[in-house]
């Protein structure tokens, strides 16, 4: 490969990695507001985890009072059955003897007792179903924030790996693109000093040409204008500018 065909070759490979560097820039570009995009969603995806989080905190704080709640009514319905032991004695009487005391007023205490009773059974359930309710949906709230903690992880991740490849690339570029402007650069400087020997060499023809005319044509009749390199040479198409 002599050296115009090197500098040509030279050129066009700057060309295609300008072109190339041009493409990766405005991929660099693009790639900067799709990481725009997801910091955004991700952000929003915060802020969405941050409203599970005091729900789930609000969830705690009603099963901690429900809690408290049938502690409570625990308590007073253990209180209820000791106080009732006129019930169980009154259910321990004949028939007969019963039917003689439904009238008296300690009966229908005991029937109201009886139907508060019930009642706090009853609201002990209610609120032991409730606080299943709200443990499995906690629990479902904490399955939810843990899956998304950890797409959005993934997320972070892959952004990472696509931002330090890019970057790598991009060095690398800007690394082959400084050398070939080096070398170009250099070429440049070999080149005019190969035009500038030329240049020198055709002028000393040229003056040799001039001197033999002057010399031997009177004597031999010579037509020098057919004789190379006595006419004017023009090299501008032969040699790189």
């Amino acid at each position: 490969m002599n050296i115009e065909d090197k500098y040509k070759f030279i050129k066009e490979k700057y060309k295609e990695i300008k072109k190339q560097n041009d493409i990766l820039k405005k991929a660099i570009v693009e790639y900067k507001k799709d990481i725009k995009h997801l910091e955004k969603n991700n952000d929003e995806q915060k802020n969405k985890i941050n409203i599970i989080l005091d729900k789930n905190n609000n969830l705690l704080n009603d099963n901690n009072e429900l809690s408290d709640k049938i502690v409570h009514l625990t308590n007073l319905l253990e209180e209820q059955k000791k106080s009732n032991s006129g019930w169980r004695n009154l259910m321990l009487l004949t028939k007969s003897s019963r039917e003689n005391v439904q009238d008296s007023v300690a009966f229908e205490e005991l029937g109201i007792k009886i139907k508060e009773n019930e009642t706090l059974h009853k609201e002990i359930d209610d609120l032991q179903n409730q606080k299943d309710k709200l443990e499995k949906e906690l629990e479902l709230f904490k399955n939810n924030h843990k899956e998304k903690l950890s797409d959005r992880e993934r997320t972070i991740e892959n952004l990472n790996d696509i931002i330090s490849s890019s970057n790598k690339n991009r060095i690398k570029m800007e690394s082959e693109n400084d050398e070939i402007k080096k070398q170009i650069e250099i070429n440049k400087i070999h080149f005019n000093e190969i035009i500038e020997k030329k240049n020198t060499h055709i002028i000393k023809i040229e003056q040799v040409c001039k001197t033999l005319k002057n010399k031997y044509y009177p004597r031999y009749k010579v037509n020098f204008n057919q004789i190379p390199f006595c006419e004017k040479y023009d090299h501008r198409g032969y040699y790189i500018q």
